[in-house]
């Protein structure tokens, strides 16, 4: 049994709908990029790359050659080189944990994606890596597997970052403010006032 509430596509906006009107609001030029597209009836810029349940493994193969298992074929070869963007937000490894596995292969797999198109391309990219949040009823630093994955994620952007790569990495877990009782809509999710934060 899944332990995430479904929301249809036409209203899914997660965070993108308040980003969207505090980079407007402060004036600046962005289009949101991808292969995906949700939010429709409230938003008019509907792209994105989220793709729902996806494990981290399983992205970076999209993003090395546009197709996994998971997924199918999303694009005909490495992901940004049909999507190209010179930010991104990774918030990935929730389904991993899911699952037990608090290792971050995966994440570097696709940081390494990111660093060859950057390499092929010439286009820097920031990439803003997020720590997952943490789960219902379980405080920031309370919930183990997720502190765990958390620590190994830190671990992997420090060691980028001081090889060179263009990452900040965002506390989501515990800098967001969520209050992880009131802001979530299932075990996993939050709820519209908690992407907001």
């Amino acid at each position: 049994i899944s332990p995430c509430t479904d929301i249809s596509d036409e209203e899914a906006v997660g965070y993108r709908e308040a980003l969207f009107d505090m980079l407007t609001s402060a004036g600046h030029d962005f289009d949101f990029v991808g292969s995906e597209s949700g939010g429709g009836s409230i938003m008019t810029d509907t792209e994105h790359a989220g793709f729902p349940g996806i494990r981290d493994h399983q992205l970076a193969s999209v993003m090395e050659t546009g197709f996994s298992f998971y997924t199918g074929l999303v694009t005909s070869g490495p992901y940004l080189e049909s999507y190209p963007a010179d930010i991104i937000l990774l918030h990935i490894g929730t389904n991993d944990v899911l699952a037990g596995d608090l290792g971050v292969a995966g994440v570097e797999r696709i940081l390494n994606a990111i660093d060859d198109f950057e390499a092929e391309f010439g286009i820097p990219i920031m990439v803003f890596l997020a720590r997952i949040i943490s789960t219902l009823g379980n405080p920031c630093d309370t919930d183990a597997d997720v502190v765990e994955f958390n620590s190994n994620l830190d671990a992997l952007a420090a060691s980028r970052i001081a090889s060179g790569d263009n990452i900040i990495v965002v506390d989501m877990e515990c800098g967001a403010g969520l209050d992880y009782s009131a802001d979530m809509i299932d075990p996993v999710h939050p709820n519209q006032a908690g992407y907001d934060k």
